[in-house]
């Protein structure tokens, strides 16, 4: 029968393992907008660019949208960093509950062996009695 320590080891890792993947898929969500983000980032300043050429209301509202991506992306961009730190901190964690459960691991198949061994020395002790 499984020790309780090891259990208990054993459910903290998938835990570990689920935050990880949470992390890892918030930073691709953000990463995702960030991209999208900078992509109507260049195409906004070739309008903005192009905007000479058209009324100045249109030209307003352009500066008015590129300000507001521009707003945008420096938020994803906090974020990303933040996100990538969290997958970086939670990364550590499973890789610490994972050496705890190869610890857990390692001393029940020491008591395992040691109650093996202990059934031995009995069976060998009680042998020698008959």
């Amino acid at each position: 029968m499984m020790s309780e320590g090891l259990k208990k080891a054993r459910r903290i890792v998938r835990v570990r393992k689920n935050f990880v993947r949470l992390a890892e898929w918030r930073k691709t969500e953000i990463d995702r907008a960030l991209q999208e983000v900078t992509k109507r980032d260049r195409e906004m300043l070739q309008l903005t660019e192009e905007g000479g050429r058209c009324s100045p209301a249109f030209a307003q509202m352009l500066l008015k949208s590129a300000r507001h991506i521009s707003e945008r992306k420096g938020i994803l961009e906090r974020l990303e960093k933040e996100e990538a730190a969290k997958l970086l901190l939670e990364r550590g964690r499973l890789r610490s509950s994972i050496e705890n459960c190869e610890d857990a691991e390692n001393q029940e198949a020491r008591r395992l062996e040691r109650a093996l061994l202990e059934e031995v020395i009995e069976v060998a002790q009680s042998c020698r009695l008959d």
